[in-house]
């Protein structure tokens, strides 16, 4: 089985997506100028989706270097891709920080509730928090590439236990910092408002979109040498159950989430939710669990779709369009009332900022050999049949 890297017509193939985001991305600046709040409300929301597949792509590598197995081992190099864009994000959050304050309410403190948390909802302390989250996600993905181009190299066994090493606190790391992130960025829209259970819950749709994501790239390259010979069923059908154990497992979390708040009626935590199923709202809501949960739920109890590459890549098309909408159904509701509002400039960041993210990806993806040559789970994936 071959091992060499992708020929260069690859590069050929990303000047499409380069293109795009430079034209999107002149549309946007320009639409910023036009109107700034609507254009920074519809960046925010497309940003968290592209956010999501490499935070849920950094944690699920760092699952497989714990837990091992084959079904990972073939979607190691979509996940150390997907990982390697922390720097690009970390660029993409500067509108999100120099505009803060047409974002977030408390940055000018006019409700006296703000006064109670100025402690932490402060300008200083939020832009520190998260120059933080980047620099823990940068350093846990270059400590882990680093370790994987040595391994490439070298079969020693001690770089695949110094992966697992740094996983096993980076996984923990991960927890907390993707939990405080997201209440910084999805919470501090509505600042009065508070969930203990919203941090984790964000955490496991990051997860839910990273595992997607590898299911859709597989179903695009699984013509590509050498994965056309490791895309059997077996891998395949473990993917599948792992990305149906993260959907039950998100929609857990946002149901219990819920049904909490719903039960403790309080008016502070209600509103959230109440803001967001009316004035047609709720149609984004109920599309929201269709696709985030009900319809990859039952299509993944099939053992026929997940043994598929191309049907098990479709299911990942649909949990991602439903992160897609629960982005948006998380911000864009914090700024408009109007029914469905859905601001132009998210399709025009979305867009753009998603052919960034899709030209790096694609580009670090094809640097290196498809598949490890070293992994010692790779033997195993290679004679599943």
């Amino acid at each position: 089985m071959s091992m060499a890297p992708a020929p260069q017509q690859h590069a050929r193939d990303r000047r499409p997506l380069a293109i795009i985001a430079g034209i999107f991305g002149v549309l946007w600046i320009l639409g910023l100028l036009l109107s700034p709040r609507d254009a920074l409300a519809g960046y925010l929301g497309a940003y968290l989706f592209w956010l999501s597949l490499s935070l849920g792509s950094l944690a699920m590598l760092m699952l497989h270097h714990l837990v091992g197995g084959r079904w990972a081992a073939i979607a190691r190099r979509p996940w150390e891709a997907a990982a390697r864009q922390v720097p690009l994000l970390a660029v993409g959050a500067l509108p999100i920080v120099l505009g803060m304050g047409l974002l977030f309410p408390w940055v000018h403190g006019h409700d006296p509730l703000y006064a109670t948390k100025a402690g932490y909802l402060n300008v200083p302390f939020f832009v520190v928090r998260a120059m933080l989250y980047f620099v823990c996600w940068w350093g846990l993905a270059e400590l882990l590439q680093r370790a994987s181009d040595a391994q490439d190299a070298n079969p020693d066994p001690a770089l695949q236990m110094r992966m697992a090493t740094i996983s096993g606190p980076g996984i923990v790391v991960f927890g907390f910092t993707a939990s405080f992130a997201a209440i910084d960025w999805i919470g501090g829209l509505v600042p009065n408002w508070y969930s203990t259970i919203f941090g984790m819950l964000m955490a496991a749709s990051f997860i839910t979109a990273g595992t997607a994501y590898a299911t859709v790239a597989l179903a695009v390259f699984r013509r590509e040498p050498p994965y056309a010979a490791v895309l059997s069923w077996q891998p395949l059908n473990d993917l599948g159950n792992v990305l149906l154990a993260c959907v039950m497992g998100w929609a857990y979390l946002a149901f219990s989430q819920y049904l909490i708040i719903w039960a403790g009626d309080i008016s502070l935590e209600a509103s959230f939710f109440v803001q967001r199923v009316r004035n047609g709202w709720s149609i984004f809501g109920s599309l929201l669990a269709l696709t985030h949960f009900f319809a990859p739920f039952l299509l993944l109890l099939s053992r026929e779709y997940k043994r598929s590459p191309v049907l098990l890549g479709w299911i990942g098309v649909l949990v991602l369009l439903g992160e897609a909408i629960h982005d948006w159904w998380l911000v864009v509701p914090s700024f408009e009332a109007s029914p469905l509002y859905l601001p132009w400039a998210s399709v025009l960041a979305f867009v753009g900022f998603g052919a960034a993210w899709l030209w790096g990806c694609h580009r670090a993806l094809f640097a290196r050999p498809l598949l490890p040559p070293h992994s010692p789970q790779l033997e195993g994936a290679r004679h599943v049949g």
